[in-house]
């Protein structure tokens, strides 16, 4: 069986792949190449850009190859090489590969080589220079932070460890205002599954008599409070101040008073013990100046509060790194709309107007939330392929011929090819069926009826709306009420009625 990287997905692969991808956009590389360690004590190639057929990046490096030795020398600092001559022991390898610069970046990691990134050639035959190792040391860093996220690596030391619950219970402090959620580390989808997760993990512990949690930023704090019918302000007093305590172990510093807010559910009391009760908090999520806190109070004889800490703090480290892959995954896809050097400011307008109607459809269709993101992504991209055709001459062309159609039709073809190829998969359906007709006269397949999957139907709707009544349009936009006449009259044959319907009602 061949090793692998542990717990590896086409999802983890992409968020590495788009941190990489700040190589080639702050340093200018032409190549990079990011080696991770395996359980077998080699490292594997994780994932790449740039190398082709002929300078194809090793599959896999032992634990005695020259650059694993070489980067295992250098510890967490780059090693910059603009000649050959420069490093002997790298000599062979970029003679094979015909480049004459490298930026070897290390990940160092728990006193240990975890991995290493080998950047090659940067544009127009330019050497690496003093402030390329700053960026790769940047880089590093949140290549070696998403490893400790994601647990590709076997035995590095999560980002996060657990905080143990202080026993005392202290006098009272008031609580604060919802923040929004921190991009990154917890966007707003990461944010209402944290929510739900928190419900449900009260819910299994009868025992527990209040539970908070609470999100900070800086500015204001707000808790969700789960508590005991009967219990009141004075008895959630402790637990607020055990979570502010945690915030300040953070640096974090709990705003005034009139900042703080907190939303109250109760429940009915279904203790089976009330003995001496024990109060117990911790950070669960992180960020410059931003947290999330969980806390509890419960019977101290059940283990209730420890058990269900441990609990949510795994969930909220999970929920954490999925959010941190779609923040990759969109800063990825916003990086493909924009290649280096080239600006496409029409087709860039449109794909964002395309992408909110296609969220707000897909809303509407009583999507989950998840869906809703990855309809918007396949909004955002629908048109992706016309950068790897004639787009300056074919995008706004008012009368294209039909050798000008044909090449425009291969754009749904291009579109999918670049978005698998970027690690996209979960849109590349979409992105090739969205001129695909409900008839089936549409393309590049003829499909029709429900074969076309939805949300290729939702993407065609919200574009053909955009088209319509966009004055950045191609065409004279028309207005909403003929537009609205336009998408009935089409409805049967061109489109699916249900989704205009929603369509329809959300502009």
């Amino acid at each position: 069986m061949a090793v692998t990287l542990q717990g590896w997905t086409p999802e983890i692969e992409r968020s590495f792949k788009e941190t990489l991808f700040r190589f080639l956009e702050e340093v200018n590389s032409t190549k990079a190449a990011l080696y991770l360690l395996a359980s077998d004590g080699a490292y594997l190639l994780a994932t790449q850009y740039g190398f082709g057929r002929r300078e194809a990046a090793a599959v896999r490096h032992e634990a005695r190859s020259p650059l694993v030795l070489k980067a295992r020398e250098m510890r967490d600092k780059p090693l910059i090489v603009n000649h050959r001559d420069e490093s002997p022991d790298l000599f062979d390898i970029l003679h094979a590969a015909g480049s004459g610069h490298m930026l070897l970046t290390p990940l160092y990691g728990d006193s240990r080589l975890v991995g290493f990134v080998d950047v090659r050639d940067k544009g127009r035959r330019r050497p690496f220079a003093d402030e390329d190792e700053k960026s790769a040391r940047s880089i590093a860093a949140d290549l070696l932070k998403l490893a400790r996220l994601t647990g590709v690596i076997e035995g590095l030391t999560p980002e996060t460890p657990f905080e143990s619950a202080p026993e005392e219970i202290t006098p009272a402090l008031q609580l604060p205002v919802t923040a929004e959620p921190a991009g990154a580390v917890l966007d707003r989808t990461g944010l209402e599954q944290l929510y739900r997760c928190f419900s449900a993990e009260v819910a299994r512990e009868p025992e527990i008599s209040l539970a908070a949690l609470t999100i900070a930023d800086g500015s204001g704090v707000g808790s969700k409070v789960i508590i005991v019918k009967g219990l009141g302000a004075d008895d959630l007093a402790p637990l607020l101040h055990h979570q502010g305590d945690a915030l300040r172990n953070k640096g974090l510093e709990p705003p005034g008073p009139d900042s703080w807010s907190v939303q109250t559910v109760t429940r009915e009391d279904q203790r089976r013990e009330i003995g001496p009760q024990v109060t117990g908090a911790v950070v669960l999520v992180f960020s410059d100046g931003w947290a999330v806190v969980g806390g509890a109070v419960g019977c101290a004889e059940s283990g209730s509060v420890p058990r269900m800490m441990h609990r949510l703090g795994r969930r909220a480290r999970e929920i954490s790194t999925q959010s941190i892959i779609r923040f990759s995954r969109n800063r990825l896809a916003r990086g493909l709309l924009r290649p280096p050097g080239r600006e496409f400011v029409h087709l860039e307008k449109h794909a964002l107007s395309v992408s909110r109607l296609s969220w707000l459809v897909a809303q509407d269709l009583g999507l989950p939330r998840v869906q809703c993101e990855t309809t918007a992504l396949a909004g955002l991209l629908h048109d992706v392929g016309m950068l790897d055709l004639d787009y300056e001459r074919l995008y706004r062309m008012k009368a294209p011929g039909p050798e000008e159609r044909r090449s425009y039709r291969n754009q749904a073809v291009e579109g999918e090819r670049i978005v698998a190829e970027a690690g996209l998969g979960e849109i590349t359906e979409a992105i090739r069926h969205h001129h695909e007709r409900w008839d089936g006269g549409g393309y590049p397949d003829g499909l029709a009826g429900e074969a076309i999957p939805l949300l290729a139907r939702i993407v065609h709707v919200a574009e053909v709306w955009n088209v319509l009544t966009s004055p950045d349009s191609y065409r004279r936009p028309v207005t909403p009420e003929r537009a609205v006449e336009t998408m009935r009259t089409e409805g049967s044959r061109q489109f699916d009625s249900r989704v205009v319907d929603a369509l329809l009602r959300v502009v």
